[in-house]
């Protein structure tokens, strides 16, 4: 059988830690000044992906641990 091949755009959005899925947060490209301040702190910080993406980004990423 052959490898699995994983699918590096996905892999260059992701970060794993433990058993964890963090992503970073959209929203952030242009129109600041409109956005609140509030809003714009939260999204400097990491997210947890969803745990119901999780069956598609392993298969993208089948050797993610």
């Amino acid at each position: 059988m052959s490898k699995l091949k994983t699918k590096s755009s996905l892999a260059k959005r992701l970060i794993i830690r433990g058993s964890r899925v963090l992503s970073g947060n959209a929203y952030k490209r242009h129109n600041m000044r409109r956005r609140s301040k509030d809003m714009i702190r939260e999204t400097r910080k990491l997210r947890e992906v969803d745990r119901c993406h999780l069956r598609a980004i392993r298969r993208l990423m089948p050797y993610m641990n």
